[in-house]
């Protein structure tokens, strides 16, 4: 009880003075902790449901720490965020959050990240592309079908089948080396996503992605590199 009471104070203190909540460090951290060990999830909803930006943005990286089960419940608030937020560092969160609430079920709101792979911020789609790499073959799928029946983005439903092949292991070398190459940005983006996940098997596609013109597939090919090779020493 004394423990709730607690939760209870910190929530308190964000939802009516955010400001001076946001000023300690700590206490997002200690907040963060409280539902870790229990706390009611769905006493998070009116933070996410703020409009205030000092609120929301701590209610989304709190969020974007939970387990999947958590971020399920509180999926439809974050998927009104996700249309809200601009800046790149919290819809990263936003993204984290909801591809663990998709990753077990609800796979088709999984295409809500998958949207912002058309963003003109060259970090939103970095972010975007990091998580089409951990993707299940579920929230590809449901994604790839909700995008036919639309009849719509078809660069968007190109990349997806491309890389719903890769995850099949049915993709070559050489036709990804095409892909890097290809003269729509977006299968380009597509296609680092691809390589990335075919490191292991074949390097030099990743690296030709990092000779890129494209300057976010240029990025994230580097980003990836750097972390693989630093696994490795």
């Amino acid at each position: 009880m004394k423990e709730r009471a607690y939760a209870e104070s910190l929530l308190t203190e964000l939802l009516n003075t955010p400001k001076e909540f946001n000023q300690n460090p700590l206490s997002g951290y200690n907040l963060l902790n409280e539902y870790l060990r229990g706390f009611k999830i769905e006493s998070l909803i009116p933070a996410l449901e703020s409009r205030n930006p000092q609120i929301y943005r701590t209610a989304i990286s709190i969020s974007s720490e939970l387990k999947s089960e958590a971020c399920e419940i509180l999926l439809p608030y974050l998927l009104e965020l996700i249309d809200i937020e601009t800046e790149p560092l919290y819809l990263h969160y936003i993204f984290n959050a909801v591809f663990k609430g998709t990753y077990n079920q609800k796979h088709q709101a999984f295409i809500h990240i998958l949207y912002h792979l058309k963003s003109e911020e060259p970090k939103i789609q970095a972010s975007v592309m990091s998580f089409l790499e951990l993707a299940n073959i579920h929230q590809l799928q449901e994604s790839h079908k909700i995008l036919r029946e639309k009849n719509d983005e078809i660069y968007l439903v190109q990349g997806l089948s491309y890389l719903m092949e890769a995850v099949n292991s049915d993709l070559k070398g050489e036709f990804v080396r095409h892909l890097i190459t290809d003269t729509h940005q977006m299968i380009q983006l597509f296609a680092g996503v691809i390589s990335s996940k075919m490191y292991d098997t074949d390097s030099s596609l990743i690296r030709l992605s990092a000779n890129s013109s494209n300057d976010t597939l240029k990025a994230f090919a580097i980003s990836v590199i750097e972390y693989r090779e630093q696994l490795e020493i």
